[in-house]
């Protein structure tokens, strides 16, 4: 899964923003505790003084340390060493939540995926994640670009809710032999994604990271075309050295895709697709007992929102708006730790509308999926959600979400957070002069 790599130390301006991103999200007064193994420690860049643990190899061993019983909160911060396979940061992150109020690490990219994600101790909440492109690491002596993600994790009462990983499909299967097969998938590298033929001539350069496909539902090709138009983008995105998937992850991926072509269609196939469940979008479209996308837009357009709170019902508040040209926001919604789907009325600062309303299917970096109404709808709905609105107006608030869930605008939400932090960090080095890059 991971290189043999320790990471070259932290790029300052990469610090000081996770930083100011630790400084915008977590209370302040705890004791902070960097366990950095290169060389570059975030609380360098942060107000209070920190204890500083090595975690890199050599060091002593940061499972036997634990603070002070009086210290208070406490904050874990850092970049721990990679290692070769991803234990390492997983052991840190985990000896951490044994202690830490929050816990703040520079990863590896591959944390960002649910599989990594599902072993850390359940009693942590991902509040904020931000994948940055490239990181220098040293590889076999060499510097050399990979993908990192800075996570920020919350102590909770509760455990969060356990994600069902599906290894088999109703439209196809994993088969071992070649000769079962109707295709080949690559699973790792430059060509993750790629279809290969099977035929009688042996294919070249095939590994255990490889799938071979066997059809049990549509045609041969039908599914080879949906397996071409897979997009791996964000596979890549969140990979620590070359892209791979596993076995689970391309069922996911390839029922969310599935999933998706329904509802931008509006196909009656939907409801089908989300009763099988075979990935997290559909199981999270499930528990929010959505099976049409057609129907939640003419609930929308026609039966107005108390009717549409029937339908989606886990969420209903007034918001400040995250876009520009919008003062609030009224919203109803369903969502999930990684999922949100979301019916939002725009007003301006007199509680009048402003702008078209939208319904959006969204993850915490993405949209997945829109319908924007005709502006005139807004005039007409707006008048519904008078009580709403006037109660905000009198008391407005950023939001009274739990930051462990997928908002609506989450994204922006993020991308605004470290724009800030950035200018934070830009401010600071024209004030002192001394920041280094």
């Amino acid at each position: 899964m991971f290189l043999d790599t320790y990471l070259y130390p932290t790029l300052p301006d990469r610090a000081a923003e996770c930083a100011r991103l630790c400084a915008a999200l977590i209370p302040g007064g705890a004791q902070l505790v960097d366990v950095s193994a290169d060389g570059c420690a975030f609380a360098d860049f942060l107000p209070a003084p920190a204890i500083s643990i090595d975690t890199g190899e050599g060091a002593p061993d940061f499972q036997d340390w634990m603070p002070p019983s009086d210290s208070g909160p406490v904050v874990v911060v850092g970049t721990p060493t990679f290692g070769a396979d991803g234990t390492a940061p997983l052991q840190v992150l985990n000896h951490a939540a044994t202690f830490a109020d929050y816990v703040a690490l520079l990863l590896p990219a591959s944390f960002a995926r649910n599989a990594l994600k599902d072993r850390v101790d359940p009693f942590l909440d991902l509040v904020y994640e931000q994948t940055f492109p490239e990181q220098l690491a040293i590889i076999d002596g060499a510097l050399e670009p990979v993908r990192v993600v800075f996570q920020i994790w919350e102590k909770r009462s509760r455990a969060r809710l356990e994600r069902a990983d599906i290894t088999s499909h109703a439209e196809f299967e994993f088969v071992a032999d070649p000769k079962d097969a109707n295709f080949l998938v690559r699973g790792r590298g430059p060509d993750i994604g790629q279809v290969v033929q099977v035929s009688a001539t042996t294919i070249t350069g095939v590994t255990g990271a490889d799938f071979y496909i066997r059809t049990v539902g549509p045609g041969v090709p039908a599914l080879r075309r949906r397996f071409e138009r897979l997009d791996y983008a964000d596979i890549r995105r969140k990979s620590f050295g070359a892209p791979w998937i596993g076995q689970a992850e391309l069922v996911d991926l390839y029922d969310t895709a599935r999933c998706l072509d329904a509802i931008r269609t509006g196909s009656g196939r939907l409801e089908e697709i989300v009763y099988e469940g075979a990935s997290g979008l559909t199981r999270f479209l499930d528990l929010s007992q959505v099976y049409s996308s057609r129907s939640l837009i003419d609930t929308a357009e026609y039966d107005g929102l108390d009717e549409l709170w029937e339908q989606l019902g886990t969420l209903r508040r007034c918001r400040l708006s995250e876009r520009s040209g919008e003062y609030g926001v009224f919203e109803l919604g369903a969502n999930s730790q990684d999922f949100c789907l979301s019916f939002s009325l725009p007003f301006d600062v007199h509680g009048e509308a402003t702008g078209a309303p939208r319904l959006v299917l969204e993850t915490r970096s993405e949209v997945l999926w829109q319908h924007v109404f005709e502006a005139d709808l807004a005039e007409d709905l707006v008048g519904e959600a008078e009580e709403d609105i006037a109660a905000f107006l009198d008391r407005p608030i950023a939001s009274e979400e739990v930051l462990g869930a997928c908002r609506p605008d989450h994204r922006i939400w993020q991308e605004k957070l470290l724009r800030l932090a950035r200018g934070e960090v830009d401010r600071i080095r024209q004030a002192q002069g001394n920041l280094p890059r």
